[in-house]
């Protein structure tokens, strides 16, 4: 067995590994005046080059040789017999997913992933995108649909401005009396008419202008 390393003051506190193995871990000193740092005499060795592990011990994972795993396929090197144990290398989510459902299938144990506890989380997350997928593309249909509803009002409304332009037109074109204008060649005809009423008015003036002068003339003459 190799020589086994433990933090400074391990054996004091039962928060820094008394009594508690899963405590019980290597931390490099750093303090000012750390005896262990000073590496003297008496106090616990301090990690350094020249402490070797046993060979059969050094490079392994519980007694196995690690394999580094980034595809699906590569899980068949693995098996109980051949004394191998598969590791996750630098892989994305999906293929992650994919490698961790094939071993657990399989039964294969992975040395760096909880694969069922992981599996559940990715499940959890892609339900809770899917929701707010869904959510999001409901909302735009709603805000389609408004919009599809305030422009067929818009036309709606643009329509009955029309109309009642249309009225008000008319009815400017009508007279004060209420009456609708009659049509241009009937106006014409109506000016026309008047016209000759006034010639016929100045015609008849000018008739009496001249009877009395003459009447004016003859009484003189008389007189």
């Amino acid at each position: 067995m190799g020589m086994k390393f433990l933090r400074r003051d391990w054996n004091r506190h039962s928060k820094l590994g008394k009594k508690r193995k899963s405590k019980q871990v290597w931390r490099s000193p750093k303090g000012r005046d750390n005896k262990m740092r000073e590496k003297r005499k008496g106090y616990p060795k301090v990690v350094s080059i020249g402490y070797e592990k046993e060979k059969t011990v050094k490079g392994k994972i519980d007694g196995k040789e690690p394999i580094t795993i980034t595809k699906v396929s590569e899980l068949n090197l693995v098996d109980g017999k051949n004394n191998k144990i598969a590791v996750i290398g630098r892989v994305g989510k999906k293929r992650k997913m994919e490698i961790a459902k094939k071993a657990q299938e399989k039964g294969i144990e992975l040395a760096n992933l909880n694969t069922k506890k992981f599996l559940k989380q990715a499940e959890f997350e892609n339900k809770k995108k899917k929701e707010t997928k869904d959510k999001r593309e409901s909302k735009k249909k709603a805000r389609e649909e408004k919009s599809k509803k305030k422009a067929e009002n818009k036309t709606e409304d643009k329509e009955q401005g029309e109309g009642k332009e249309t009225k008000s037109t008319e009815k400017t074109k009508s007279d004060g009396s209420g009456k609708v204008s009659e049509p241009k060649e009937e106006k014409k005809e109506q000016n026309k008419e008047s016209e000759k009423e006034a010639d016929n008015k100045k015609q008849g003036k000018n008739k009496d202008i001249k009877s009395t002068e003459k009447t004016k003339s003859g009484q003189e003459n008389k007189e």
